[in-house]
């Protein structure tokens, strides 16, 4: 097992990476899906339908692990422009917890966004307006405070 440390430079490394993996996943990505990007709440949705139409199950992302980082990032980054306090952070504190080492956005009142969580909830449920409604809840839950 990793040590927290370790685990700690991952994370690190994951969030440095993130624009890599956006410019990657442009790469991966039909074009006609990739001129729909643009950070907005909305293309949550545009991603989601294609993995829903495209990946349909998560034993088919798991193949596909690196669109799988890619689509996390950039829906990690879509959340954190349209959820204004949201900030990347991991659990390393209990290595018991489920979301132990996984990259989260928190909120400032404590809602947390797992990206890769998300996208494979997302897949269980058939929902490719998953994402979109998450971040929408997200926003709401924000304003309210």
């Amino acid at each position: 097992m990793k040590t927290k440390q370790e685990m700690e430079n991952d994370f690190d490394w994951w969030i440095t990476c993130i624009p890599d993996k956006i410019e990657r996943l442009e790469e991966l990505l039909p074009s006609e899906i990739l001129t729909k990007l643009d950070y907005s709440i909305a293309s949550l949705e545009v991603v989601g339908k294609y993995l829903c139409e495209v990946i349909i199950t998560i034993d088919n992302l798991k193949k596909s692990a690196e669109l799988w980082d890619c689509c996390a990032s950039y829906v990690g980054t879509t959340y954190r422009r349209n959820v204004p306090s949201a900030q990347w952070r991991v659990e390393l504190e209990n290595d018991k917890d489920v979301y132990y080492g996984v990259p989260a956005l928190r909120t400032d009142v404590m809602t947390n966004f797992y990206p890769l969580y998300e996208i494979s909830a997302m897949l269980d449920r058939k929902r490719p307006d998953f994402l979109q409604a998450i971040t929408k809840r997200h926003i709401e839950l924000q304003n309210k405070v």
